[in-house]
């Protein structure tokens, strides 16, 4: 019996069963959930129908009258009569009147009917504590003066699940002066459906495991005994001194003799396979060695004492480069052009082992050697892709991001020519990608214009470059890693990502781990670089000479100081004082022409010194000078709010400059 457990024909059984049982409780489940969530709906809806309903019928200003005196009136009676016949007519379980409060309610009125205990009935007067239910849906609607939205489900001892809702009371002043709340029982819903599924999952098993028993049926006869032929005779072969197969053996004319025949053949490969082992196992071994020479001479070209420039405190850098099993192209490289900028390069070449590493060699070559010339970067790039074009291997190409850092103000020029978008930062800001205009990769076609992209590094902002291996691992399942996941796992340990060295590692070791594998299947290359210099964020913005001009203004000024990290109060009171002197300004010019507004970042030995002035043609005319009523009201505000407020005339128009310092230990 044991035997007979372990053929294919009984373990298929078993797995027919196990599936049949497992689908029959899946639609079971499923069909329990789809109508449980169609039932709640509808009840729900039916609740928060009934507790508008209700409401229209109580008079709000009288609600207080109520609580105060306790005397019940004809009106009282009344609407007590109203609420028992919407109870009744709608199959209500409750329908009350409360006044709720910070942490409790109090009853005013509830229906009755005449299949109701007298004794659950509630009297005015009596006060219910909120469960959680309560506490987290009511109180945010009694505060937003709403009746409710969501479906609510509630479940009690006495009366199982059911739902619930309400809707406001309001007075004549617009005020909430009580809430109705409708509750339906759900009791019979769910005996109902219980009773539904129950008998879908019965009539289910019993349509499946007759199918299932067709099929093991026909199984047995197409698939169980020819398999259990072919593996009498795989036995009979595996236990013999001779390759011999008779691969006519079975003859079903289907997959099975296909089978047969191929593990004949396969038999006779064998037996050639022995024979040329030696000589292959010869050959594989002198291409391990070759393979892992060629990964120490990619290794060993690229920069890797850090840190890179110790004398340099504007920008720092780091890269790694995690090679794959089989050698690839990838690279990266950074240098001073001169003086006053960087060169950084990131790459791959397609393909892999020895030919990829060589043009590699090219590739970094060429690529240096012409950003040194201190040429443009775009035409700096069309003669690198002329000469890779001329020196390359049929079929292969480089992709490559180069750029070039002007440390004196930060202004970066960069050619993405293939690579992937890198992840950039701006303080105190979560990475992004820079998208942009990413052109054809080096090599591809002769004659290419590149035409570069510019960005402006402010002090504390970070760029990392990624090669295609980092985007493109795979974990044991063939899910990539993708550009979402990097950008997510860096914003969530952006704290903790204090210096370049670390956030490298943490990107490679993200994908690592992912790959959950002792290797690489493609180079993993990732290359980081911040900016540290201070600012000058100088700009400006034109706009009409009318009060209705500022709020543009304005916008600029809040980009300004943001990016600067200025924000919060330090804005808020640089926007309020420049307000009131565009105001003057406005005034001065009788809402003709325009009024220029400019910003103006700078660093001081303390921390940071803001000058925003606003200028404006016209005869010169001081406004600081003989204000009266409120205008002297407003230069007195600014006066104290600013560091400095001077005024001059120059070249025909008048200026008005305040000037705002704020501390290190603000920013």
């Amino acid at each position: 019996m044991k035997k007979r457990f372990k053929t294919i024909g009984m373990k298929l059984a078993v797995l027919v069963t196990l599936f049949s049982l497992i689908l029959c409780i899946a639609i079971g489940v499923f069909s329990y959930l789809v109508s449980w969530r169609e039932y709640t709906d509808f009840y729900s809806q039916k609740a928060q129908e009934t507790a508008a309903l209700a409401a229209t019928f109580v008079d709000g200003d009288k609600i207080g009258t109520y609580l105060e005196t306790g005397e019940i009136d004809d009106y009282y009676e009344s609407l007590r009569t109203i609420f028992n016949n919407i109870k009744q007519e709608q199959n209500v379980l409750y329908l009350y009147i409360f006044k709720p409060d910070e942490t409790s309610f109090t009853y005013i009125l509830e229906a009755q009917i005449p299949t109701d205990d007298p004794e659950n009935i509630s009297q005015m007067g009596d006060i219910y504590e909120y469960q959680e239910a309560e506490l987290e849906n009511l109180l945010p609607d009694v505060e937003a003066k709403k009746a409710s939205t969501e479906k609510l489900i509630a479940y009690n001892p006495a009366y199982g699940a059911g739902v619930m809702a309400w809707a406001p009371v309001l007075d004549s002043q617009g005020n909430v002066a009580a809430y109705v709340e409708a509750d339906l029982s759900l009791y019979m819903v769910l005996s109902k459906l219980r009773s539904y599924v129950l008998n879908l999952i019965l009539i289910c098993c019993i349509i499946i495991l007759a199918g299932g028993v067709v099929l093991i049926a026909m199984n047995r006869r197409m698939v169980a005994q020819p398999m259990a032929q072919l593996t009498r005779n795989v036995l009979e072969f595996a236990s013999g001194e001779s390759l011999a197969y008779p691969s006519d053996a079975i003859q079903t004319g289907d997959e099975m003799q296909s089978l047969s025949e191929a593990f004949g053949k396969m038999a006779k490969d064998i037996d050639n396979y022995t024979k040329n082992l030696a000589a292959v196992a010869a050959d594989k071994e002198r291409i391990a060695t070759e393979l892992s020479l060629a990964t120490d001479i990619q290794i060993s070209l690229l920069p890797r004492a850090f840190p890179a420039f110790p004398n340099r405190d504007e920008f720092d850098i780091y890269a790694q480069l995690q090679p794959a099993k089989v050698v690839g192209g990838d690279f990266y490289d950074f240098f001073l052009i001169d003086q006053n900028h960087l060169g950084v390069v990131t790459g791959g070449v397609s393909g892999k082992g020895i030919p990829a590493a060589l043009f590699m060699v090219v590739a970094k070559t060429i690529i240096k050697n012409q950003l040194m010339t201190g040429m443009d970067i775009e035409e700096a790039m069309s003669v690198i892709n002329t000469r890779l074009f001329e020196s390359k291997t049929p079929g292969v190409v480089v992709q490559a991001f180069v750029g070039a850092l002007d440390t004196r103000n930060g202004n970066f020029s960069y050619v993405n020519a293939g690579q992937a978008a890198p992840l950039y930062m701006r303080k105190d800001r979560p990475f992004a990608y820079l998208e942009g205009q990413q052109m054809g990769a080096l090599a591809e076609t002769e004659n290419v214009r590149y035409r570069k992209m510019e960005l402006t590094f402010r002090q504390g902002d970070r760029l990392v470059l990624c090669s295609n291996g980092v985007f493109e691992a795979q974990n044991p399942q063939g899910q990539e890693f993708g550009r979402e996941k990097l950008r997510k796992n860096l914003n969530a340990r952006r704290s903790k990502l204090n210096d370049l060295k670390t956030l490298v590692n943490v990107i490679c070791d993200d994908v690592s781990a992912y790959e959950e594998a002792p290797y690489h299947q493609d180079d993993v290359t990732v290359l980081a670089l911040a900016y540290h210099k201070g600012d000058r964020a100088r700009a400006e913005i034109s706009v009409r000479a009318r009060e209705d001009g500022f709020p543009q203004a304005q916008r600029f000024l809040r980009r300004q100081l943001e990016e600067n990290g200025l924000g919060g109060a330090f804005y808020a009171k640089m926007s309020v004082a420049t307000e009131e002197a565009f105001s003057m300004a406005v005034r001065s010019t009788g809402g003709r022409g325009e009024i220029v507004v400019r910003c103006a970042v700078d660093e001081t030995p303390d921390g940071q010194q803001v000058t925003v002035t606003i200028l404006y043609a016209g005869p010169q005319a001081n406004p600081l000078l003989e204000q009266t009523g409120v205008q002297q009201d407003a230069l007195a505000f600014i006066q104290r709010s600013m560091d400095t407020v001077s005024y001059r005339y120059q070249d025909g128009r008048n200026e008005i400059s305040l000037q705002k310092g704020v501390s290190v230990e603000r920013i």
